[in-house]
């Protein structure tokens, strides 16, 4: 039997969104890869279980596209767009 028993979305929401921001910074800011590398993985991992999470408790609607279409286009954002820090 699986289940997500015990769990809850915002938290693995949340886990995403502060590992996203470490990749982000660190990327801009042109650091060599070996040193957020371990991030950019737990960040793919997070989004794994967040996925699972969301599947088994059957939560995988259109609230949970749209936030995922938002955390995408943050994300982009702060690929792409934001400023470096000085």
């Amino acid at each position: 039997q699986r289940s997500a028993d015990g769990l809850t979305l915002s938290t693995w929401w949340l886990k995403l969104l502060s590992y996203t921001c470490s990749d982000a910074y660190s990327f801009r800011n042109g650091y060599p890869l070996s040193t957020y590398i371990e991030t950019l993985i737990i960040t793919v991992e997070a989004c794994g279980v967040l996925l699972l999470v969301a599947h088994f408790q059957r939560r995988l609607d259109a609230a949970f596209a749209g936030l995922a279409l938002s955390y995408l286009a943050a994300a982009t954002w702060a690929l792409s767009a934001a400023p470096p820090e000085a």
